[in-house]
């Protein structure tokens, strides 16, 4: 939970500053530790959303996409949020 609310804290930042949410979020570590807090998930569907948001801010990571990386991330954490 505490990583949650740090990855949330995080990304509220990263949204004042993009450049840093680039860096921040798209980043193995960032997603490793993001993919362990939705495992934790209890809601199969918001499990099964937030790893599918997971899934496409990794394919646009891989291919060079940071803006949209950054997005989908930023909408992991807000399902993350919610529960």
């Amino acid at each position: 939970m505490l990583k949650t609310t740090l990855i949330v804290a995080a990304l509220g930042f990263a949204m004042l500053t993009p450049a840093v949410a680039q860096d921040t979020l798209c980043d193995t570590a960032a997603m490793d530790s993001m993919k362990m807090d939705i495992e934790k998930l209890q809601d199969q569907k918001a499990k099964q959303d937030a790893m599918r948001e997971m899934e496409v801010a990794k394919t646009a990571m891989e291919n060079g996409d940071k803006a949209g990386c950054v997005e989908h991330m930023q909408r992991v954490a807000k399902d993350l949020k919610k529960t």
